[in-house]
């Protein structure tokens, strides 16, 4: 099977429930694109934003690109989009369906670039930890410095004459290869979509020019001060608040109260301003909307 070279961090199904309904007939529907460097609109296919040369492919021992992680994403997506249409029909998940769907949105907020790049910097950060602890212990014990020494030049069969001065000024940073990175920052997902299942869900839904609009890394979390979302996830926090709009006028949100799942009725434009300025706020490098405004956008201006 031929496996795509662009892979998209966003889902395509999900992108094209962002298309503008006023598409001219006869032409490829496309989505409003706000791109921050530019610090303005474009319009877009779906096919053609969120996503990145080979994103989630990596290269083996042997120097081959392993390229297995793209489709295995396609029944995950398949289902999400078959679930997200009942819901917009206003019908309840089977117990089997809330498990899916708590997958489904659980991804969609570890598998962006910004994401990844706060995996990146995490494991750097404590890879420096792990060097400086290294290196003060060598300093307290020496004779364990001593010992590693003559270990790495009976193993590698070298003269290794680094002082602990010079191991220090030298250290190479502990570093995540392409496969671990990828890993390490779609492992929370299930993390993540375990905790989603354990929460009340609602599904809130708008008027229609009340529109709600998605970025580049579209969940949302609501947490209480000093709370992270690293933290959130490795915690109970009875107060965190999570919210995804499914499509412009369909917001799933999710809250620990108890185990209940619900239609909640229609948000005000308020709410829809509140959630948008959120949204646009979280976003690094583009948000996406059905038109080249939206309820909250004064938010681009400041």
């Amino acid at each position: 099977m031929t496996v795509a070279k662009d892979q998209h961090f966003l889902p395509q199904f999900y992108l094209r429930g962002f298309t503008d309904p006023a598409t001219p007939s006869g032409q490829e529907p496309y989505v409003w694109i706000f791109e921050l460097p530019e610090h303005r609109w474009r319009r877009r296919a779906p096919k053609n934003i969120a996503s990145l040369r080979h994103y989630y492919a990596y290269q083996d021992e042997n120097n081959q690109l392993v390229n297995i992680i793209e489709p295995s994403f396609a029944a995950i997506e398949s289902l999400g989009a078959t679930l997200i249409r009942k819901l917009e029909a206003r019908r309840e998940l089977t117990e089997p369906e809330q498990v899916h769907f708590s997958l489904f949105v659980a991804l969609l907020t570890v598998r962006t670039p910004q994401h990844r790049k706060n995996t990146e910097r995490i494991f750097k950060h404590q890879g420096r930890d792990i060097v400086t602890t290294l290196i003060q212990h060598w300093r307290e014990n020496p004779d364990d410095f001593e010992a590693s020494r003559r270990n790495y030049q009976e193993k590698t069969e070298t003269v290794f004459a680094m002082t602990i001065d010079d191991f220090e000024q030298h250290a190479p940073e502990l570093m995540l290869n392409d496969a671990g990175v990828i890993g390490y920052s779609l492992m929370p997902g299930f993390e993540l979509a375990e905790r989603l299942f354990g929460m009340t869900w609602r599904f809130y839904f708008t008027e229609d020019e009340d529109r709600l609009i998605i970025c580049d890394h579209p969940g949302d979390f609501a947490l209480p001060k000093d709370v992270t979302e690293e933290s959130f996830r490795a915690f109970f926090t009875k107060d965190a608040e999570f919210h995804v709009p499914l499509t412009p006028n369909l917001l799933f949100t999710a809250y620990y109260d108890d185990f209940n799942r619900a239609f909640g009725g229609l948000l005000s434009r308020e709410d829809v301003v509140r959630i948008n300025r959120r949204m646009a706020q979280r976003a690094e490098q583009f948000i996406i909307s059905t038109k080249c405004t939206f309820p909250g956008d004064e938010v681009l201006e400041e």
